[in-house]
């Protein structure tokens, strides 16, 4: 079972790796969780999530499907750094070099999230 100690180690190590998506525009993207932990404060215990939601980024702006509404809009999406690293209001995006997967944190008030997302590029 993870430990907290090792849950804020994968966050850090997380929200620091370089993954080279640095030098591309960000595409328009649609894009599925491949693999997914949400860390619940009050359990203090991480849980795989189930959800099969869909992200899609189009113009720089994140829209969000959780097939239980209607596709929303997020927030905006906005580079913060080098080696692919953007963010959308709580969550941070580091994408790899070709944007085929990205690593994403959401950090909320009651929980933290840590998932994989896998990626293609979207046709208008």
């Amino acid at each position: 079972m993870i430990n907290h100690l090792a849950l804020v180690l994968m966050i850090a190590l997380l929200a620091l790796t370089p993954h080279g998506a640095s030098a591309n525009e960000l595409p328009n993207l649609m894009c599925t969780i491949n693999n997914s932990f949400v860390f619940s404060y009050d359990t203090k215990e991480p849980k795989k999530a189930e959800k099969n939601t869909i992200y899609r980024i189009n113009d720089k702006k994140l829209y969000i499907n959780d097939q239980e509404k209607k596709e929303y809009l997020y927030d905006k999406v906005e580079k913060e750094a080098d080696f692919g690293r953007y963010t959308s209001a709580y969550k941070t995006i580091i994408f790899s070099a070709d944007f085929s997967t990205a690593n994403v944190v959401h950090v909320s008030s009651s929980d933290t999230q840590i998932s994989e997302w896998k990626c293609h590029q979207a046709t208008d």
